[in-house]
């Protein structure tokens, strides 16, 4: 009787585990989400972990969870841990390489789960590379792209300008029709150029400033000259400039053809 109870035991906890997979019967690569198992898109023009994910993660599977818990199975006879990587990569950060640390567990069946111990919050990218089968590294975003590129590019942030403006360069060419990005790219754009105008407007001033320290009268005129140059290029190449930087600008720029009674 204890035989049969235990038999019948093992054969429940059998089913439960394959209840437990259920969405995973076909050969491949799957996140747990609240609705059961996401597959993973295989990106096969990828062959290792040496890419930018910036754009391809804007069209993988989305995976909607109630936790931050990530947990992956894997379905495939060739399928070998110690061959396994995994990457966790921010959205803002979707070219840069991250390795995550995980636990392989046999789950029987040719099926293994994977197992991250740390929270995984939304608003990263997962990329999975087996090295033996299906080909290539396969990918799934954790929430919705979109909504976390809004919160780690959002005006006002401590992003790098040159670095924001690349990235979401990259995704907007990859969602063209995505207006709340594309209005998100245009804000680093200008952040960027008025980096790139206050790094200029520095040179102008220093060369204000030795106009202002030139003595003799040839010398002021050839300062003079530099001043008005200079004001000119700035007032041409930085049309996206602070307004105060702009105005000073035009400011040195009016004095200088004023005292050379241009």
């Amino acid at each position: 009787m204890r035989l049969m109870t235990a038999i019948a035991a093992v054969g429940l906890s059998i089913s439960v585990a394959q209840a437990d997979l259920s969405g995973t019967d076909a050969y491949g690569v799957y996140l747990q989400s609240t609705d059961g198992y996401v597959a993973a898109e295989n990106l096969d023009s990828f062959y290792g972990f040496g890419f930018d994910a910036s754009a391809s993660m804007m069209t993988m599977p989305v995976v909607e969870r109630s936790d931050e818990k990530l947990e992956i199975v894997i379905h495939h006879p060739d399928f070998y841990p110690s061959h396994f990587e995994m990457e966790i990569r921010p959205v803002d950060m979707a070219a840069a390489r991250n390795s995550q640390k995980h636990s392989v567990t046999p789950l029987g069946d040719d099926r293994y789960k994977i197992t991250v111990n740390e929270s995984i919050a939304d608003g990263n990218v997962v990329l999975l590379n087996l090295n033996c089968c299906f080909g290539g590294v396969h990918g799934a975003m954790l929430g919705d792209p979109v909504d976390a590129l809004k919160v780690a590019f959002a005006q006002g942030s401590d992003q790098n300008p040159a670095g924001a403006e690349q990235s979401l360069g990259r995704i907007t060419r990859a969602v063209p029709d995505n207006a709340e990005l594309a209005e998100l790219h245009a804000y680093w754009e200008t952040r960027l150029a008025q980096r790139e105008a206050t790094r200029h407007f520095e040179f102008v001033e220093s060369i204000w400033a030795r106009y202002e320290s030139a003595e003799g009268s040839e010398a002021r005129i050839d300062a003079l000259r530099h001043v008005l140059a200079v004001t000119e290029a700035f007032l041409n190449d930085h049309p996206l400039a602070l307004d105060k930087e702009k105005e000073q600008v035009q400011s040195m720029h009016k004095q200088a053809e004023e005292r050379l009674n241009i």
